[in-house]
Parts: structure tokens; C-alpha cells; sequence
């Protein structure tokens, strides 16, 4: 699946949004999965800390980083909950980017996504749980590694700024694994009563996530 550029941020208010909020059959469920993966996918993009409604109340989030500079491999605390998880993703590197970026967003480099995508129902869901897994390679501009500290003279300084590398190409590798669940399925997750604002979040989000996992591996 190749996806398209994000549209503005816009798009997720009110007057964008579906209403009544979505009722989603069996049958239509997939299609419902993989609209989520992209709103998904955009809005991780362009503006995480809107994502919190994207998952149930009782939600976990777990993801695993590999960074080449300085080499450090680690698995984050298992996150509950909607904010949690939306802290723990605005704590991942700024520019990993998880779908094209549009002219002028301040992308910082980040070029051209590649993904790919599967979808399948949870054996043995009494919910009729779906797991969509995804697998996306994004390419940024890496800053080249400063080996050395300048020292002596300003001419001497000088000469080592002018033997840096240029800035090198770079790749984040993300795989995702999400399973959904029908918002009104979720405990307390209701269809959009309350507050405008639950409103809309339903009609954004007719699936909830109740589990993710995440593993980012930076590559030359």
C-alpha cells in the first residue's frame, strides 16, 4: 500500500467529520480497519498528541527502539491507557514520520514511504477483534557525525568545518501490529454520547485500539 500525503490538520474538525457516528458490520470490517490504519497513520504524522481517542480506555502500547547513533537497543515500559500511550509516542524520535509528508510541513527531510499492510480477524474474538499489522520504510536526512571537537586557531576551525561530510541518507524500518475493536463494543468506550467532543471522536474513530505494538529500527 502506498498512501497518500496527509491532508491539513484541519480535517479532523467537527465540520469534517461523519455524523452520526459509524455503525461498522462484519462484513464491512476490514475496509473499516485499513480506513483506520491511514487516519492512523496521517495524523501520527502531523500531529500525535491528536491520537488519544484512536485508542480504548483500557488500551496497551508497548515499542521497541533501535538507534544506530549512539547504538542502543531498548523495550519501553508497557503503556496503559490513551495518554499514556500518547506520551510514550511523543517521546519517539520528531522526525520518524509514519506517512508522506506534504510540501512546506516541516517534514525535516523526510522523503518518500514505502508499506505494506495485512489484515485479518483474532481467532476466537467474542468481539470480533481485528489485527491489522503494517510495515513501513521512511527515509530522512541524517546530520553527519561530528568525530572531532574543533580546536587551535579560527583558520584551523575553520578547515574542520569545511571537511565535514555532508548529510547522509538514512532509513527508520516501523512495524506495527494493531488489534481493533468496534467503539461501542469497547467497556466504556460508548458511540459518541456525551460531550462534542466524544461525538466527533466517534465518528473519527469508529475503531478503538485495544493493543499495540511498535518496533522502530534506525538503518543506514
Amino acid at each position: 500500500m502506498s498512501l497518500s500525503s496527509p491532508g491539513p490538520v484541519l480535517a479532523l474538525l467537527s465540520e469534517h467529520a461523519p455524523a452520526p457516528p459509524i455503525h461498522i458490520t462484519q462484513e464491512n470490517l476490514a475496509d473499516a480497519a485499513l480506513d483506520f490504519l491511514e487516519r492512523y497513520l496521517h495524523v501520527f504524522t502531523v500531529a500525535r498528541a491528536w491520537l488519544t481517542h484512536a485508542y480504548a480506555r483500557a488500551a496497551l502500547f508497548s515499542v521497541h527502539t533501535h538507534t544506530l547513533e549512539p547504538e542502543i537497543s531498548e523495550q519501553h515500559p508497557v503503556c496503559h491507557g490513551p495518554n499514556a500511550i500518547v506520551a510514550a509516542l511523543l517521546t519517539l524520535p520528531p522526525n520518524m514520520t509514519l506517512c508522506n509528508w506534504l510540501p512546506g510541513t516541516g517534514g525535516g527531510g523526510a522523503k518518500q514511504h514505502k508499506a505494506l499492510w495485512d489484515v485479518g480477524c483474532v481467532p476466537g474474538s467474542a468481539s470480533g477483534d481485528v489485527l491489522v499489522a503494517c510495515y513501513a520504510v521512511q527515509e530522512y536526512a541524517r546530520s553527519p557525525r561530528k568525530d572531532r571537537k574543533g580546536k587551535g586557531k579560527q583558520k584551523e576551525k575553520q578547515k574542520e568545518r569545511a571537511e565535514l561530510p555532508a548529510a547522509r541518507t538514512a532509513r527508520w524500518s516501523i512495524e506495527q501490529r494493531f488489534v481493533l475493536r468496534r467503539r461501542e463494543q469497547d467497556a466504556g468506550g460508548g458511540q459518541g454520547e456525551g460531550s462534542e467532543a466524544d461525538r466527533i471522536a466517534a465518528a473519527l474513530w469508529p475503531l478503538v485500539a485495544v493493543s499495540h505494538q511498535m518496533r522502530v529500527r534506525e538503518l543506514l
